[in-house]
């Protein structure tokens, strides 16, 4: 497996913690940091949603998927359509990248500041 097949099967299946927990152990062996930020989406049941953009916020279950991390995002476009707590991503791996960053920021997780998963 590579990097690439992974980010295939989560750009469909983003709600697979199962294969998200594959994926981390797979990035842990890789030395990689991101490991630590999903096994922190597994265990709080956090992911982006893609609404025509990729955000933390479910329209359909109307659903705010990030608390106190919302705060600290910082790549997504504010969107001046939609609630505050709304930021829009052309990508899921930039929604992510974007929660590593809030992580590590707020102390949850204490990996280093990583790789950036949009190449």
């Amino acid at each position: 497996m590579q990097d690439d097949d992974f980010q295939f099967h989560l750009d469909r299946h983003p709600d697979d913690w199962a294969y998200r927990l594959v994926y981390a152990d797979w990035l842990e062996a890789q030395g990689d940091p991101f490991c630590e930020k999903q096994r922190w989406m597994v265990l709080n049941k956090r992911r982006p949603y893609d609404n025509g953009f990729w955000n933390w916020w479910s329209v359909d279950g109307h659903e705010f998927s990030l608390g106190k991390q919302f705060d600290l995002l910082r790549r997504g476009r504010l969107s001046k359509w939609r609630p505050r707590q709304y930021r829009e991503y052309l990508t899921r791996q930039t929604a992510e990248q974007d929660l590593h960053e809030a992580l590590l920021a707020s102390g949850e997780i204490s990996g280093g500041a990583g790789r950036d998963e949009t190449t």
